[in-house]
């Protein structure tokens, strides 16, 4: 008796370890069934999820099914990992991955970090500002809504511009001077000076700045910076515990040999997992912060520095919501046995490595 239907089934594979089910799904409905085992990691799969798209998520950015303008899907799923495990448990493995898609939920990232800078610049801006006059209070809230990280004040450039061109025919060049001087606080964040940049300043001296290097004088860290560029290595190596915990799975005994997971959903977990940064960064913002000063502006000791931030605290937290969006991943969207112990297990691993590597650095 001929094989019933095994020619339409021969493209399918199973969404998880990417085993050719296609054999197994035509004798499984043969029998009238409607789902069962991958017989290679043994994920259950309903047959009709792998021919239909109907059940996407409307809301998804990654979602096959027709719905909002993309942007706004980006919006709402960054909104809805808020809750993990609801999530995952509505994101299927069956969804393909939309690198394009995923560009657009990194700039809702993005644009949810500036609004969370600005907003905690401003009221930096509003308890520290009490007596500017309310036209450089205005203007101090547009610069710091525009350049949330810059310690530079948009009274403050004013006015560095009025002294530079005092006399009142020198209008415009005091204009173009303002102007400048709020280029070079978008570029240079971390500056606290930028009238005196001059021919210096070199595509790789910029870069190094804006990723906290040690290119150029660096000014003492002080109550107006959000992030001072010292501090942006460490951020950045505590938010990378949740982008690289999704790859220690494949470490694990468990994804090597029993529930073997396909890399391109590692790559998704991670992707989704940068979300993290966004309640990292709010604390870390708004936390206030006792900063060492020595009288040399070109060295802080960034050892006390560090202790003194609460560093370990930041990163106790934050181990603590990497481990539960772990667990939402692991046992909503992967469906691996064991996912408490996996979560733990990747959280884990990636905490230390992300320790040592800050230990190495601050020593």
């Amino acid at each position: 008796m001929p094989e019933i239907g095994t020619e339409s089934f021969a493209h399918i594979a199973c969404p998880r370890c990417g085993y050719p089910i296609g054999p197994t799904i035509a004798a499984s409905e043969a029998r009238g069934e409607t789902s069962g085992p991958c017989t290679e990691c043994g994920l259950h799969i309903e047959w009709e999820s792998l021919r239909s798209v109907s059940g996407d998520p409307r809301w998804f950015v990654e979602s096959r099914v027709r719905g909002p303008w993309t942007v706004w899907r980006a919006v709402i799923t960054l909104a809805r990992l808020v809750r993990p495990h609801r999530f995952w448990s509505q994101v299927s493995m069956v969804i393909p991955v939309r690198p394009r898609r995923i560009a657009v939920f990194f700039l809702a990232i993005a644009l949810c970090l500036h609004v969370i800078a600005a907003a905690a610049r401003i009221n930096r801006i509003a308890s520290t500002s009490t007596a500017l006059t309310p036209a450089s209070f205005a203007i101090d809230l547009v610069v710091a809504a525009a350049l949330p990280l810059s310690r530079m004040t948009g009274s403050g450039m004013l006015i560095e511009s009025d002294a530079v061109f005092p006399l009142p025919d020198q209008r415009s060049q005091r204009a173009l001077h303002f102007a400048q001087s709020l280029a070079l606080a978008g570029v240079l964040p971390f500056r606290s000076d930028y009238t005196r940049m001059g021919k210096q300043v070199t595509g790789r001296r910029v870069a190094g700045i804006i990723l906290g290097f040690n290119y150029g004088k660096f000014s003492s860290p002080c109550e107006f910076d959000l992030v001072h560029s010292r501090e942006v290595h460490t951020l950045l190596s505590i938010a990378s515990v949740a982008i690289t915990a999704p790859f220690v799975v494949l470490l694990l005994p468990t994804s090597l040999r029993r529930a073997r997971v396909r890399r391109v959903h590692l790559l998704r977990m991670s992707a989704y997992s940068t979300a993290l940064i966004i309640p990292l960064f709010a604390l870390f913002v708004f936390t206030p912060r006792t900063y060492v000063t020595t009288d040399n502006d070109l060295f802080v000791p960034i050892i006390h520095f560090a202790r003194l931030n609460g560093w370990p605290l930041f990163l106790a937290a934050y181990f603590v919501m990497v481990v539960v969006s772990m667990h939402a991943m692991a046992s909503r969207y992967l469906k691996l046995p064991h996912a408490t112990g996996v979560a733990l297990s990747c959280s884990l691993i990636a905490t230390l490595t992300t320790v040592v590597i800050l230990a190495m650095w601050l020593d």
